[in-house]
């Protein structure tokens, strides 16, 4: 992937400038290669740059913190919830996950942890889950829209019970965690890396 990134950059038909900003990453932990992706960046002569709310300033130092000049953005997605992009975006890598037999396993797997959910065999206290932040929040709207599709659950329902919050029936219990090593694995090797155009740059104090 990384070398693949190199030669994107290589390939891109006109000048991005001398830096980029990078953009926070949700679940960076989950992006092993984070830091060898921005080290592609540097070997091809573009500086890396951070906003003024990012940790990695006091890696790389406050001298790149955004200045407002960056043309592009860099963007870094793991997992399902990619952004629609459009024509000006570029795109350095687009890796995914499970596919074939697997793919199809864990769609059937995902598909069988939303029937459980709304047919109440897995066990929910809605007034714990309102009191469970993001994840209550993302669930509740799975169980108050049973006809709506909802292909993501994984992080809300996971999260959910390995907090307590959400109970699994013990014959649920081996689908479980099938679906769930299914997805793990899955978010871990669905890796999107993208330019966008710096359209409104948000330049704070360092």
């Amino acid at each position: 992937m990384l070398g693949g990134i190199g030669d994107a950059l290589d390939d891109i038909p006109f000048d991005i400038g001398s830096a980029v900003v990078v953009d926070d990453v949700a679940f960076r932990i989950l992006v092993p290669d984070y830091y060898n992706i921005l080290g592609e960046f540097v070997r091809h002569g573009v500086d890396v740059h951070f906003p003024a709310a990012s940790s990695d300033l006091e890696r790389f130092g406050t001298e790149r913190c955004e200045s407002g000049d960056q043309r592009w953005r860099l963007r870094i997605f793991v997992g399902w919830n990619r952004p629609v992009l459009d024509g000006f975006d570029v795109v350095l890598a687009n890796v995914v996950g499970t596919v074939g037999d697997q793919s199809r396993e864990f769609d059937e797997l995902n598909d069988e942890m939303l029937d459980l959910l709304h047919s109440d065999r897995i066990q929910v206290d809605r007034e714990q889950i309102a009191l469970a932040g993001i994840s209550g929040e993302l669930l509740l709207e799975v169980l108050d829209s049973p006809d709506e599709p909802h292909g993501d659950i994984w992080f809300p329902l996971v999260d959910l019970i390995e907090r307590g919050v959400v109970s699994i029936p013990s014959q649920y219990r081996a689908d479980y965690e099938r679906w769930n090593g299914l997805a793990q694995g899955n978010v871990a090797t669905t890796l999107l890396v993208y330019l966008t155009p710096n359209y409104v740059p948000t330049v704070g104090t360092c």
